[in-house]
């Protein structure tokens, strides 16, 4: 018997606790605020993405197979999806792109590495979604658009739609937000969470620029069911 499940409820009687907890973006701010504290992120295609906008999420959601399916455009430093608008990481470090010292066979590799990768993680986010078991999808609201609860309860119906078994949405706002987005309003299913700011949206990763206790207390409050031994080594693990 494993009794770390066992013990971590133990000591969080009143949290949320889910087989799969997914981050849907907004950037790499969730899933690296996660990493923090749980020291693993569990895979899937919008784990380390910036979706940009509600709507190019949306998009993304009710057909999956869309990513990637228009090709991909280089935008500097990361990868759009022409179909979607979401943009992708490369496995390049970011250094090589900004010091500009790359050339076509460089790109064109880079392009391949993702176009494989983004095929793999589409097949496994359809696989989770439709094992029946707990999840929880967190989303990070843009910062630049209003918090609608009518966009918000469209990705949730989405998401129902698309999975099988529970199926929770947990959405992140900077607390100037929360007014535009009020718990009585919103859908069963959908939950909200606040941090005091966003990290800058090109420093998604620098903890000294985050809100370390606001996001410590939504993880203490939604947790997952397991932990994953992490194999690799993230971009931001120097």
């Amino acid at each position: 018997m494993k009794f770390g499940p066992i013990i971590d409820r133990l000591l969080h009687p009143r949290a949320r606790f889910y087989r799969h907890v997914l981050s849907l973006g907004y950037n790499c701010e969730v899933s690296f605020q996660f990493y923090r504290t749980f020291r693993f992120v569990e895979s899937n295609v919008f784990a380390w993405v910036n979706t940009m906008t509600v709507d190019n999420l949306i998009c993304a959601l009710a057909d999956i197979d869309r990513i990637g399916s228009e090709g991909w455009a280089f935008e500097g430093v990361m990868w759009r999806d022409v179909s979607t608008g979401i943009w992708f990481h490369g496995k390049t470090p970011m250094d090589v792109w900004t010091s500009g010292r790359y050339t076509q066979s460089d790109l064109d590799a880079d392009r391949i590495e993702l176009e494989g990768r983004v095929a793999h993680l589409k097949k496994k986010f359809l696989e989770v979604a439709r094992d029946g078991r707990s999840k929880l999808f967190v989303f990070k609201y843009p910062p630049d658009e209003t918090p609608d609860v009518n966009r918000v309860g469209k990705i949730h119906d989405v998401l129902v739609k698309l999975c099988e078994g529970p199926t929770d949405l947990l959405v992140v706002l900077e607390e100037r937000m929360l007014p535009a987005l009020k718990d009585a309003d919103l859908p069963p299913g959908v939950l909200t969470a606040s941090v005091s700011h966003y990290t800058p949206v090109k420093q998604a990763t620098a903890v000294e620029l985050s809100d370390v206790d606001g996001w410590r207390r939504i993880w203490k409050g939604f947790r997952p069911l397991r932990r994953i031994f992490k194999k690799k080594k993230f971009k931001f693990e120097n």
